[in-house]
């Protein structure tokens, strides 16, 4: 079927008195008809496109009208797209003007400045040999990125991206320092972030301030991250001036959490006898029953039969008297099933996880073991967490 459509077919009405004689023949010339049908005493049939140009002799020696009804395959589409090539071609010039218009960066864009101006950055750029319009290959990110901190000793922060036909540039900088001051504007004291956790170090992005730990490092609560003291130095290697900023840095830090839930293995259920009927009666605002003269002690629901009271007035009080179901009971110590006990723990175990999510806690790892009793279930939750580490303290 694939190759009939490279090549393409056609798809004939055979009319007339020679019909039989026309397909005969054209078995005889091995053109080969394919899909005979007859519908209204007219055959139908298919055949490729070289074969049809074959039978215009047979179809003139059968006196047979062969009518083309259909025509498939890629020849017939190339000739109808071929009526069309002006479309084509500007579709395909089109396409390929876009394509070579993407290779180059046409313009800049400046993210977050603030005593940088745009002016500086442009002459900057001009400096380092990146002119726009710009092949992309021909500007590195990386290398701008360094540069850029050597030449603006202010800045803090910088990333350096392609977007399109545009190149981005984020700059964070430094908060300003008046004169040969060692503080920020409102700041005179020291700060750090601090570990509120102990464990280990899975990420850490400074933006500012000094690192004084890096990933994979292992802490303890209390440790100083980041300090905010930014030191320069000489060229003797002496430090020349020191700033200090409020530390800003994103630091994850892995540790464990424990959790123990103690359940009873047994709960109290109510176990009832059998029902009695008792009467009662009620003098004022006392009550008296007979089961209470009975069993004063015994545990027992009662039932209230007032439809059936009967009431009898005396002077300015009265008396009711009735009947009541009696129902003793007794509690009993009844094993968990297992179902109900996992119940009990999943209920827990997902309060404790809605409590950690509430404060921003990532859950990585969950692990429960069980230990039974004669008494109790105790049940310990092994939590592995990653926190982010946001405390800041100071001093003067």
């Amino acid at each position: 079927m694939f190759t009939d459509y490279i090549k393409g077919y056609v798809v004939i009405k055979i009319d007339g008195i020679g019909k039989e004689r026309f397909i005969t023949l054209c078995g005889k010339r091995s053109i080969v008809l394919k899909n005979i049908y007859m519908q209204n005493n007219v055959y139908y049939a298919r055949l490729s496109w070289d074969e049809y140009r074959r039978i215009p002799e047979i179809v003139h020696r059968t006196a047979v009208e062969a009518v083309l009804v259909e025509k498939h395959g890629l020849p017939f589409l190339l000739s109808g797209l071929y009526k069309k090539w002006n479309m084509i071609w500007g579709l395909a010039t089109g396409l390929c003007i876009v394509a070579i218009l993407n290779c180059f960066i046409w313009s800049v864009e400046f993210q977050d400045l603030t005593n940088i101006t745009t002016e500086q950055m442009e002459r900057y750029l001009l400096e380092e040999g990146v002119e726009f319009p710009c092949f992309k290959g021909n500007v590195s990110c990386e290398k701008l990125k360094e540069s850029m901190r050597k030449a603006f000793p202010e800045v803090s922060w910088v990333s350096a991206s392609k977007e399109g036909c545009k190149l981005i540039l984020r700059v964070k900088e430094q908060e300003t320092v008046s004169g040969d001051q060692n503080t920020t504007v409102g700041e005179e004291r020291q700060q750090v972030l601090v570990a509120q956790e102990e464990g280990k170090i899975v990420s850490m992005i400074t933006r500012r301030g000094t690192p004084c730990k890096k990933e994979g490092d292992t802490v303890e609560k209390g440790d100083v991250l980041v300090d905010g003291d930014v030191y320069t130095y000489n060229q003797d290697g002496t430090v020349k001036n020191v700033y200090h900023y409020t530390p800003d840095a994103d630091v994850l830090i892995e540790h464990s959490l424990q959790q123990h839930i103690k359940i009873p293995a047994r709960k109290m259920v109510k176990e009832y006898g059998k029902k009695r009927r008792l009467f009662w009666i009620r003098i004022g605002e006392k009550e008296f029953s007979a089961e209470s003269f009975l069993h004063p002690k015994k545990a027992m629901e009662l039932v209230r039969d007032y439809p059936l009271q009967n009431r009898l007035l005396r002077g300015s009080s009265f008396i009711l008297f009735g009947s009541e179901d009696v129902y003793p009971y007794t509690y009993q110590l009844v094993p968990y099933s297992d179902l109900e006990r996992n119940n009990i723990i999943r209920e827990k175990t997902d309060l404790m996880i809605e409590r950690l999510q509430e404060k921003g806690v990532s859950i990585r790892q969950k692990n429960v073991t069980i230990e039974k009793n004669d008494d109790n279930w105790d049940i310990v939750v092994k939590f592995v967490l990653w926190s982010k580490q946001s405390v800041v303290q100071g001093w003067f």
